[in-house]
């Protein structure tokens, strides 16, 4: 059988030759729904971009592809310090794939499908990856590691860091019940469109929930997103600090939120933790600096293990996909 061509990809797609090559070289001018109909028309003919195949006739590359919603965000930024230690001694480097709405993600997964320019990939934000992506990779064979909030039940192979972005929330609403607050707020993680991202959602209902439990409403109006940055967790926080009975207490999404929270609170003159506390979640450097609560998730310890855990897959050490579920604690400093 001859071998399919850009042109049998294009007619089986209704689209132009132009078109797929477009989706070919990751080009963003692509609608997502076009750009999926080529993928599977190249999924179904077994379609190979000819610069491609000498590429995947090369035995190794010696890099391991990271793929991550930002490589700017402090927390990230300390997972990837953790998983570049990790690679100190051996011979592979690291190539950043950033990104910044779910349907990049998938494209740069999809591209990076098709001309296995990295031995082994690792996302950062598995939490955004469809099934059909996924199963792409693992057609092609390409090692993978994803973090994820809890272990998929996708049908193919691939290993997991698992962190239980839930869990680390009940904890924080039982902590602040504990302390007494009963006026209690959250502030929660977006996409710079302010859509609340999913790793947001889950910590906000299982705060929600668990608070229930408590007895205690959180109600909408409680509720403030911004996307991942102090300043925009200081602008986003006003609403509910300017609120007739401003809340107690605030469990924001990350650190560096929590940095941006206390900062609107001192500039208001509030002091923190006596007018307003202050949980964060990740635990970065600075935050033991600032005295900060908040909950650890082993950020170094879990970038670490991306990385072993893809060479094992690439040097065909471990056969099996790996599991790892990191540990979370609740850290008490001052601001709660």
């Amino acid at each position: 059988m001859d071998e399919a061509t850009i042109y049998d990809v294009a007619r089986l797609a209704r689209v132009s030759i132009a078109t797929v090559s477009r989706v070919i070289n990751n080009s963003d001018r692509v609608k997502p729904e076009t750009r999926e109909r080529i993928l599977s028309a190249i999924d179904s003919l077994k379609f190979v971009p000819k610069a491609d195949a000498v590429t995947r006739a090369r035995k190794d590359h010696n890099r391991i592809g990271i793929i991550t919603p930002s490589i700017t965000d402090d927390a990230l930024v300390e997972r990837l310090r953790g998983a570049v230690m990790a690679l100190v001694g051996t011979a592979y480097e690291i190539v950043l794939f950033p990104f910044d709405t779910p349907d990049r993600c998938n494209a740069i997964m999809a591209r990076l499908a098709l001309n296995r320019s990295v031995d082994g990939l690792i996302v950062l934000g598995g939490w955004i990856i469809d099934e059909k992506t996924i199963k792409r990779i693992a057609t092609h064979s390409i090692p993978l590691v994803i973090g994820v909030d809890k272990q998929t039940s996708f049908d193919c192979s691939f290993s997991q860091i698992v962190i239980d972005h839930g869990a680390g929330a009940r904890m924080a609403a039982d902590y602040l019940v504990e302390k007494g607050h009963r006026r209690i707020a959250f502030l929660g993680d977006a996409f710079p469109d302010n859509e609340l991202n999913s790793i947001g959602h889950i910590k906000l209902d299982n705060f929600r929930q668990r608070l229930a439990q408590h007895g205690i409403p959180l109600p909408d109006a409680s509720v403030a997103i911004a996307a991942q940055s102090m300043e925009q967790a200081y602008e986003k926080v006003q609403s509910l600090l300017i609120h007739s009975e401003p809340p107690t207490a605030i469990f924001a999404s990350s650190d560096t939120q929590a940095i941006g929270i206390i900062n609107a609170a001192q500039e208001r003159g509030m002091s923190v933790p006596d007018d307003l506390a202050v949980i964060g979640f990740d635990d970065i450097s600075i935050a033991e600096h600032i005295k900060l609560t908040t909950i650890n998730q082993a950020l170094k310890e879990s970038g670490r293990l991306t990385v072993e855990f893809v060479i094992a897959a690439i040097e065909k050490t471990v056969f099996e996909p790996q599991c790892s579920e990191m540990p979370l604690r609740l850290i008490p400093r001052k601001t709660a």
